[in-house]
């Protein structure tokens, strides 16, 4: 009898330690659950702030865009040469000196105007917008060049496109050397999400 009784307090003993043990699993299975849900949700605020930033790329290269009515305020044969603050615009690019705030970029090659969003809405007060899901984008155009005025092969970072005949009596074809332009754009969202782009193209 005294067997019996001992062997059912251990069979008591064993189901309470089962029953502790299923309970910590299912806490912490709880909070797995809860660290993916949250990691995802962080996600999906970034891809959506990353996206968002094609609102700053798309109204950028529009400032340089000669076929639409009216034409981009960059469009001009000479119009790209000098700053334009109000165009979101520098005609040299943006150097790598990391302690100059206006100037300068960080090791990313963000300039480091747009790292406080603040100061560049001081310097570039019509270059943000916000889009219909509630982000904030921010943007500024360089010209990778190191001097104002005219570009030239020797100062600039250019690409070289093709020139077709102006008549049916100009046969002539050749080639045009283009400065490239790099557009910078940043992008605040829930949760204090941010996101920076970077897209290089030619006018």
């Amino acid at each position: 009898m005294r067997s019996y009784r001992s062997q059912s307090g251990i069979v008591l003993i064993f189901a309470l330690m089962a029953i502790v043990l299923l309970a910590l699993s299912a806490v912490a299975l709880m909070g797995s659950v809860d660290t993916a849900n949250i990691t995802a949700g962080n996600m999906a605020f970034k891809l959506r702030t990353v996206m968002a930033a094609e609102y700053g790329v798309s109204a950028a290269m529009g400032k340089f865009d000669s076929t639409s009515s009216p034409a981009g305020a960059l469009s001009g044969a000479t119009s790209a040469n000098s700053d334009s603050a109000d165009n979101c615009y520098r005609s040299t690019g943006f150097n790598g000196k990391a302690a100059d705030a206006t100037d300068g970029s960080d090791l990313r090659g963000i300039p480091n105007i747009l790292l406080t969003a603040s100061s560049f809405d001081a310097k570039y007060p019509k270059c943000q917008m916000t889009t219909t899901t509630g982000e904030t984008v921010r943007y500024v155009i360089d010209r990778r060049c190191s001097a104002s005025g005219a570009p030239t092969e020797t100062n600039c970072n250019v690409a070289s496109v093709s020139t077709t005949a102006q008549t049916d009596s100009d046969k002539h074809t050749g080639s045009e050397a283009v400065p490239l332009l790099r557009v910078t754009a940043r992008v605040d969202g829930a949760r204090s999400t941010v996101s920076y782009v970077q897209v290089i193209f030619r006018p």
